[in-house]
This record gives C-alpha cells, structure tokens and sequence, in this order.
C-alpha cells in the first residue's frame, strides 16, 4: 500500500471514530426530544404550571413525527392549570380528534374530558364509534366527564361493544349519570 493510500485511510478510521463519537454523546444527552416531552409531562402530572415557553415547547412536539414525542405532548397538555393555557390545550386536542394514529385521537379525546368544556361532547360523540378500542374507551371517559343523562341515547349501544373495558366504562358511565342500566 502507498504512503498517500496509507493515510486515507488512517484519515477514514479517525473520521469514523469521531462520527461514532459524536453519535454516542448524542445518544446519551438528556436533552432529546423524548427525555424532554417526559421532563415536562413529569412537571405537570405533579401540580406544577408551565410557563408560557414550555406551554408552546408542548404544543410544537404534539407536531413531532415521533408518535411517542407527540402521544406525550398531548398526555402533558391534559394537566394544564392556567385558563389561557387550557383554552389552547383545548383547540390543539379538537384538532387531533381526527389524528391517523390512534393514540393521538384517544389521547386527544381524553383530553378534552380535562382541559374541553361542555360544548365538546357534540365533537367526542363520532368517536364513540371509532374502529379503534383505545379510541372509544377515552371518548367515553371524556363524554362521562363533560355530559351528562341527556346523552345516555349515544352511550347506551356501548353496552354491547365489542370490547370488555368500554362495555364495563359505558356502564359506569350511565350508573353515574343515574340511569338505570339492565
């Protein structure tokens, strides 16, 4: 081998090893995008507020591609506080209700049972009836939340669901709501 044939190549190893490195420091920074969505779900689940800044950190990483970045950003905004923070959490969930991912519509439809108003069971209802279990259990939890009797004629037909803990959540629901289940 030549000396000039020699030295690219010691120069590609070094390369390669500091590529490697770098790749490794970055795996372990906890400032990823994922160790970052769980700091600020972990604050909030606690009681504590978000400032604003960290309040609009969560509504962008609801747009990651990453769904485990974004299905947490969404969790996180459910235990919002701050009434201008909670009107915002509200429209981002409205918006995800038709989310491609499951998650995200199930996590989007429970959140709005926290941080949604009365006016949202008409928008939870459809989802009564998504094709996804995880999607009508968290609707239901929500339309338990926000409604009430008047909407035991949509809750009903859950009795039968093809899925064990949405019967059993549709059950309780009505029970809760006074009406009388068979």
């Amino acid at each position: 081998m030549s000396g000039r044939c020699m030295a690219f190549v010691i120069a590609l190893m070094l390369a390669c090893l500091i590529l490697c490195s770098c790749r490794q420091q970055a795996s372990n920074n906890p400032t990823t995008q994922e160790d970052r969505v769980l700091d600020l779900l972990a604050k909030v689940e606690s009681g504590s507020k978000l400032t604003n800044e960290e309040f609009e950190e969560l509504v962008r990483m609801t747009q990651e591609p990453n769904v485990l970045v974004s299905s947490k950003a969404y969790n996180a905004l459910w235990f919002v506080k701050e009434p201008e923070q909670k009107r915002r959490a509200a429209e981002v969930m409205r918006h995800a209700l038709s989310h491609p991912d499951a998650s995200i519509r199930g996590s989007a439809c429970k959140g709005l049972g926290f941080v949604g108003t009365r006016e949202d069971v008409e928008l939870l209802l459809p989802k009564l009836h998504d094709p996804d279990p995880f999607v009508r259990h968290m609707a239901l939890q929500a339309v338990g939340a926000l409604g009430d009797s008047q909407y035991a004629r949509q809750v009903r037909p859950l009795l039968n669901d093809p899925d064990a803990k949405v019967r059993r959540l549709a059950q309780e629901t009505l029970q809760k709501w006074g009406v009388k289940v068979p």
